[in-house]
């Protein structure tokens, strides 16, 4: 189980668990390419999301090299973006922390969640860079 939130970690799954003070969906896409249509979200104030439950064969189906993808892995920033191959549905709202309320929601069918912000304790920080070098994503190609 492994937790991240440099810009550009991502998480791949089966299903995903996600978690955010502001949950936004977007109406679905189709793919220009594959003509597969898939559903955007956003998560922003202090978006996080875990690997539910992972791909059979993970190495083969995951889109960025760089994903993390086994069960318990995590991704936690101030904006986070992905995308799942299922509707959506319903967050369900309830006590997330202190006094903040939350939405939490289980999206599944084949999902990608990636930090597009990293959280604002760690952009202040001095030693950022350091701790938190930015991610390149790397596309898989297949042979």
């Amino acid at each position: 189980m492994s937790q991240s939130s440099a810009i550009n970690a991502s998480i791949e799954g089966e299903k995903l668990a996600l978690q955010t003070r502001k949950f936004v969906p977007y109406p679905p896409k189709k793919d220009s390419i594959t003509k597969i249509r898939y559903y955007s979200f956003s998560l922003s104030i202090n978006g996080q999301a875990e690997v539910y439950e992972s791909y059979p064969k993970p190495l083969e189906v995951c889109k960025f090299t760089t994903s993390m993808f086994c069960v318990g892995d995590k991704i936690a920033g101030t904006s986070v973006s992905g995308w799942a191959l299922k509707p959506l549905g319903h967050p369900n709202i309830s006590k997330g922390s202190g006094a903040h309320s939350a939405a939490f929601l289980s999206i599944s069918g084949g999902c990608l969640a990636i930090v597009e912000i990293s959280p604002r304790e760690h952009l202040q920080s001095k030693d950022f860079q350091e701790r938190n070098p930015p991610i390149t994503p790397v596309l898989r190609t297949t042979a």
